[in-house]
């Protein structure tokens, strides 16, 4: 994962490296922002870089271009008018990358953010109904000409996915708007009231986490999943939602046996796009139904590469909170799919991780998995 930052408002630069820093652990292979100031308020992107696709220095955010399709064409950062910050992955950025550099746009490196730009000035807003990914980015669109339908010079536009997997949290103060990631990283604005959100509160007591756009605080929001946004002279003007999940279609008139074969082929086809990345690609393997399917397509569309998959296990027999333990069925898979297959072991001194494991969650939720998720990710 990766980790965006940033504000449209009476901020400082200072705000901005906070921000970015108390985000450190989204990204640890590298960091950028930039700043500038504007008659209606100052302007800041911050990121922190986890390298997947494209290591190279190309693949540096916040991004720009120099494409004279895109309206910017001057190779200095000063001329940059169009900035991007990004966290996520686009499965279908290489047919989309095709088809715009078919169109003749430029392009200067290998990753799926670069698409988002190009994309971005060819189709403006309705670039949302052609992203197959997850993400949460914000582009400011700084060009005098060519802007798409519904931008001003000098915009920011922020977007969510449809399943909201990628977190965007943001507020609206008086001094102007923030968004980031995480919460802590609109923490770091010393003046942001921290007043509670009882709605959110009861939300968690009836479901065990508070869904968007609550958080605990009253100030802070969660944009929902497939949620756009436009932000000018740091205050949100638009608001609205390009994805909706399909619910209350007819039912399927197709028999078992071919419902069971397009879901093989497209949970296949789902876990070959996920595969694409310039560094190993690995997986968590429980045994149970989901976990397992993944990674036996894993091995389906890549026979040759053997993945390495990780399972929780506990140093004695007995079942977690009456749950069977996961590292015996792990382990059956993990031999019939012949992979490579390591045990995190755990001890009752695990529950030392639990304040740093909230530390990372930002908000209150009642499933215990985190930890394991902490230890397996690390």
């Amino acid at each position: 994962m990766c980790g965006i930052a940033g504000f449209y408002g009476f901020f400082n630069e200072a705000l901005l490296d906070g921000m970015v820093a108390a985000i450190a652990h989204r990204g640890p292979d590298d960091q950028g922002s930039v700043f500038w100031k504007e008659q209606n308020g100052c302007i800041g992107l911050g990121h922190r870089r986890l390298s997947i696709i494209d290591l190279s220095s190309e693949g540096r955010q916040p991004m720009s271009v120099d494409c004279p399709l895109c309206g910017v064409s001057t190779p200095e950062p000063a001329g940059k008018k169009l900035w991007l910050v990004y966290n996520g992955e686009i499965y279908n950025y290489k047919e989309l990358r095709a088809e715009l550099a078919a169109r003749g746009h430029h392009f200067h490196s290998r990753s799926d953010s670069e698409v988002l730009l190009h994309l971005y000035t060819e189709k403006g807003l309705d670039m949302l109904a052609l992203l197959n990914g997850i993400f949460a980015f914000a582009i400011y669109d700084g060009r005098e000409n060519g802007l798409p339908d519904g931008m001003q010079p000098k915009n920011i536009f922020l977007a969510r996915d449809g399943l909201g997997v990628k977190p965007l949290y943001y507020c609206e103060q008086e001094s102007g708007f923030l968004f980031a990631s995480e919460l802590k990283a609109l923490l770091q604005y010393s003046q942001l009231p921290r007043e509670l959100d009882f709605t959110a509160l009861h939300y968690y007591l009836a479901y065990l986490w508070s869904p968007a756009p609550h958080t605990p605080l009253k100030q802070v929001k969660k944009a929902r999943p497939g949620e756009a946004f436009i932000v000018r002279e740091g205050r949100i003007v638009r608001k609205w939602s390009f994805y909706d999940l399909p619910y209350g279609q007819n039912w399927s008139r197709k028999s078992e046996t071919r419902i069971a074969e397009e879901l093989n082929q497209y949970l296949e086809q789902a876990v070959e796009r996920q595969m694409v990345a310039d560094v190993p690609v690995g997986a968590f393997l429980s045994g149970g139904l989901d976990s397992s399917a993944v990674v036996a397509m894993m091995r389906k569309v890549r026979p040759n590469h053997r993945p390495t998959c990780y399972v929780i296990g506990f140093n004695d027999i007995l079942d977690m909170d009456g749950s069977p333990q996961d590292l015996p069925y792990a382990s059956r898979v993990a031999r019939h799919l012949n992979v490579n297959l390591q045990t995190i072991e755990v001890q009752p001194d695990m529950i030392e991780n639990l304040e740093r494991m909230l530390y990372y969650l930002d908000e209150p939720q009642a499933d215990p998995a985190p930890i394991n998720v902490l230890l397996i990710a690390e």
